[in-house]
Order: C-alpha cells, then structure tokens, then sequence
C-alpha cells in the first residue's frame, strides 16, 4: 500500500494514451504552473471563461467538464454537493490552452453538485454548472458506520453470491460509508476478486481461473481509472474456475498473478500452484515458479486432486533474502520460496518447521496455528498478519486475526496477539492488512451460500492491536452481500477532496481568494 501526496491529485488536461494523470497535454511554455509546483498567479487576468460542457463517463459517480477560455490560460473548478458546502472536489489545468478537460471523480450519489469554474489568475470571474447524481444500483449493499477511521478512502469488492451469475462490483467508499467510486464487472467473476489502488488506475483481479492446463495462467483482471474506463483487461474464460485469487500489481508496473498448474509426476496430474510475474503490455512472462519444482526435487509427493489451494501471496524481501509467501488454503500452510532458487525454505503450519511459542517464549498447543488462513501481510521485522479463518481448529472452529513473529534461523514462531468476536466464523474468506497509523484492517467476509449458519453480514473493522478496541466499523446492512478483500488509502490519494487533504483545502482556499 503506497501513501502519496498532492501532485497524485491534481487533474489536469485531459487523458491522453501513454500520459500518466497530472501531465498536461499541450506545451505550456517555460516553467509553468503544475502538479507539482502549483503557483500563483500575481497579475489580472487576461483570459475568461466562455463555455463550460459536462458530460457523464462510464463512472456516473464522475463528471468531465469541458471549459473553453478567450485566451489560452490555466482554469481551475470546485465542484460541491448540495447540503455538504465542506465537502469540495478540486480539479486544475495549468495548460496554457483555450480548452481544458476536467475529470471530477468522487461524487456522492444520488445528490445535486453544483461547480463554480474559474480562470486562475487575479479578479477572475467564476462560471456555475450543476448536475444530478444518480441513486446507487439496487443490487449494492448499504452501510453502517461507527468511529472513525485511521486513512480515508476503503476499496473493496462486493457481490449478492459467491457465485458467478450475480453482479460483482469494485467500489470506494469514504469514512461515512458513502460510496464514492464504483465499476461494475458483470457478472462473469466471482467473489474471490481483490482490488488495488496504483496511483493511476485501480487493479483488479482474481475472480477467475482457469482448469484449461494449456492455456495462459496469467490470470483474469482489468485496470480502471476513475471516469471508469478500462484502461488494461485480460478478458475472462468462457469455461472453467480454478485458483486464480491475487493479481497484484507491482512498482514497475508488471503484475504478480497466483494461479494453477498442472503438476505430473509422468502418468497422474494435479493441480498445483503458479506464481507468474508478466508485463501487460506485452504479456511477456519476466518471472514464473510452480510447485511442480518442489515435485521434482523430491519436497512433496504426487498429488490427488488440488491439494493446496493456494489464495494469496506476498512478494517480499525478509531476513533470508528475496521470497515469496504462499498462503494455501487446503494445505493450511504458509511456504517460503527462495526466489532465486525456487525452493521451499519453510513452512509455517501444525505440521510445519516451526515451533510456536507465546510472547513469554513457552510453548503453545497446535490449536494456536492458523487453520485456513488468508491473505498474509508481512513487515520488514519479520511480522506476519493473518486472517485465520479456524476451519477444524483443536477445540472448535471459530475465526480471528492473528499476528505472529517469525525467527527464519530458530524456527519459532511468536503468536503476539490475536482478537476476535462472538459468533465470528467465515470459513472461506478475509483478509487483514496493517495500516500506517499501526492498527489493522480486518475483512470480514460472510458468504451466504456456502455458510449458510452464521447470521452475520460482512464487515470491515479498524482495530486498535494493542488496545484490541474497535476505532471504526462499517457494517453491511444485508448478510447476502460477500466481501473478499478492501484495502484503506490516506485522504490525499485517489480524490481531491478538500474535506479529507489539508493540501487540497489549502489549495482551493488560495484559488478562492483570488
């Protein structure tokens, strides 16, 4: 997860193929206002705005403005929902052109916004335009809301079934539960989708394998800018589900993708786990592994079936070097990958390499492992979060978040807290990632159809580990509604949204004094 500032939040002329959000599309001359250095102009104006047009993209919780000037120079628009004056979204050209395009994302539904358009220069004179919103779809959840959140924005995904036939969707929401971004993606994926935000685009992934073992296991997945169009799309199969649960995408922009292989051992054939890395671009592969090595030089044994089930990884540098960490869901295991060698280092499960010790360094029972576990958030000490989902627990089924300490060279794993609440059980989904404020966000994903007796809707939660107090919760307001996975951004990413980034309120305040 990646925190960034305000030059990730200016919009400015248009989005032309090949130019990241923020440049500008036309020559403006010697040192001109931007992104990144957003002056202020100390002269009268010397151009006017004479038409501003709005349009509806495929995101209808977004407009793009279309503002034509007499005499080429920078524009600037603050658009505000009725009810909600604090509640501004600012977007600026600093082209020094006679027409502008601006993209407002982040709207609320169903509400009147009003936009005051401006040139920015001394005495400028603003122009009005407003619209309606839409209401939200009727096959989306609502929400509750309680406390207040460490971060601003939360992605997630959510579905009315697990199952492919129901419509899925990505959708950003901000601390009260509004949602303020959302991308339907039909209803081909599942509900084992996970969604990232990349500073330009969202990434989303999963939802999808294939049990076609000829074909590509790059995985399913599209990239989204806010206006809604697909920028990127790897177009799903029209047969098949398998083991495709994370699709990530990574600084160099290339995508780690977690799929299925076909593992042999000459005459029988299961399947395994793949690990792919890949440009998209150009879809060539740059990295692969596959647990047909770990076959080959003798760490595991043929196979029936699926044996592991692997549903996320971790690309990661940890004590030992570059690794990647494999969390299977049927195998109950985490495995280590050296990367360089592809082998299997460690394995942390009840059956595993390692013993497990409280933070008093006594030995703990099996029962304290994770059972089931998904989606492993790791630090740079050797920490690893779990969202341990207690399938046939000693003693019990029953889920929880777990954080645990790792010695590579002991082989001992420190369980350092955990917490759960009554009633808490979801068997086949979750996730827990840490947040930069140091609490944790939890994913409680409840899946109707598959767990039939808990009465539970799904959640997010914002927990406090070393209080174990809850500071925000948003509950889902029907229990039919799944969510895989939801990841939190600070307030001066993805929106320009002055209510959430000092910057952006200290910003439209100076253009508003002009």
């Amino acid at each position: 997860m990646r925190w960034m500032g305000w030059t990730a939040l200016v919009v400015t002329m248009g989005c032309v193929p090949g130019k990241p959000v923020g440049t500008t599309t036309t020559d403006p001359g010697e040192n001109p206002p931007s992104a990144s250095n957003p002056q202020l102009p100390d002269v009268d104006c010397a151009h006017v705005v004479t038409d501003v047009t709005d349009e509806r993209p495929a995101n209808f919780l977004a407009r793009r403005l279309t503002v034509t000037t007499d005499v080429a120079g920078a524009v600037w628009a603050a658009c505000r929902p009725a009810g909600d004056p604090a509640d501004v979204l600012l977007v600026e050209s600093f082209a020094a052109a006679t027409e502008h395009v601006l993209d407002v994302s982040g709207l609320t539904p169903d509400a009147d916004w009003s936009c005051t358009v401006a040139p920015t220069c001394l005495g400028a004179e603003g122009v009005e335009i407003g619209w309606s919103t839409p209401p939200l779809p009727d096959n989306l959840p609502g929400f509750s809301v309680t406390g207040t959140p460490t971060g601003v924005w939360t992605l997630l995904n959510t579905q009315q079934s697990p199952f492919a036939g129901y419509r899925q969707y990505a959708i950003i929401v901000d601390p009260q539960g509004r949602t303020r971004w959302l991308h339907d993606l039909g209803s081909t994926y599942i509900t084992d989708v996970d969604a990232t935000w990349t500073g330009q685009v969202v990434h989303i992934g999963g939802g999808w394998g294939l049990f076609d073992l000829d074909a590509s296991h790059r995985g399913v997945m599209q990239q989204v800018d806010l206006m809604g169009e697909v920028q990127l799309e790897r177009t799903p199969p029209t047969f098949g589900l398998g083991y495709n649960h994370h699709s990530e995408p990574m600084s160099d922009g290339q995508v780690l993708s977690l799929t299925t292989s076909a593992d042999t051992d000459g005459s029988d054939t299961w399947l395994g786990v793949a690990v792919e890395r890949f440009d998209p671009s150009t879809d060539d592969v740059t990295w692969s592994w596959s647990s047909q090595q770990l076959y080959d030089d003798g760490t595991v044994l043929a196979q029936d079936d699926s044996p592991w089930a692997a549903n996320a990884l971790r690309w990661t540098t940890d004590a030992h070097g570059d690794a990647l960490w494999l969390s299977l869901y049927t195998g109950e295991a985490m495995w280590r990958i050296d990367r360089a060698t592809g082998q299997r280092t460690h394995v942390f499960s009840p059956d595993g390499d390692f013993t497990l010790v409280d933070t008093d360094g006594e030995t703990l029972p099996d029962s304290e492992f994770a059972y089931r576990q998904h989606d492993p958030d790791f630090t740079d000490d050797g920490r690893v979060l779990l969202y341990d989902n207690g399938v046939g627990r000693p003693g019990g089924s029953y889920s929880r978040v777990s954080e645990y300490q790792l010695d590579l060279d002991a082989n001992v794993a420190t369980l350092l807290w955990t917490w759960t609440e009554e009633g808490w059980f979801t068997p086949v989904i979750g996730d827990a990632d840490y947040l930069p404020s140091g609490n944790v966000l939890i994913t409680k994903g409840v899946v109707r159809g598959l767990t039939p007796h808990n009465p539970q809707p799904s959640a997010l939660i914002e927990l406090d580990p070393e209080s174990r107090t809850v500071v925000w919760r948003m509950d889902f307001d029907q229990s039919t509604y799944s969510v895989y996975r939801s990841q939190r951004y600070d307030g001066c990413e993805i929106f320009a949204s002055a209510a959430h980034c000092p910057a952006v309120a200290e910003r439209l305040g100076q253009l508003e004094a002009l």
